[in-house]
């Protein structure tokens, strides 16, 4: 997630801004921003174990979002949301399981 998607879109942001949706009535720019955070943010933190279920969370609702509103919620074509759609899954699992044993949130 960080590496995919977080760090293009940071690298981007002012390029981006223009083109990207205004979502829930905010700006283009705000949900970016938004979307930036909890990309490295929420995956930052899953990767330590901290606030699992929190940033498991949040990454679930941005792909939702990702996957139903940019992709169409399509599995085929030039704007398959298949990589939101795993994205999505494997988040709502961490959601449902926690930290697990090794996590920092498990102490």
């Amino acid at each position: 997630m960080i590496i995919l998607h977080g760090v293009p879109h940071l690298q981007l942001l002012a390029d981006k801004v223009p083109s990207f949706l205004p979502l829930f009535g905010i700006g283009g720019r705000a949900t970016l921003v938004l979307a930036v955070v909890v990309e490295i943010g929420g995956a930052g933190l899953l990767i330590f174990g901290w606030f699992t279920r929190a940033a498991a969370i949040a990454l679930a609702t941005l792909m939702a979002v990702a996957f139903v509103v940019v992709h169409g919620a399509s599995f085929e074509g030039e704007q398959s949301g298949e990589l939101a759609f795993l994205y999505l899954i494997c988040a709502s699992v961490l959601t449902l399981t926690g930290p697990g044993r090794y996590g920092c949130d498990s102490k």
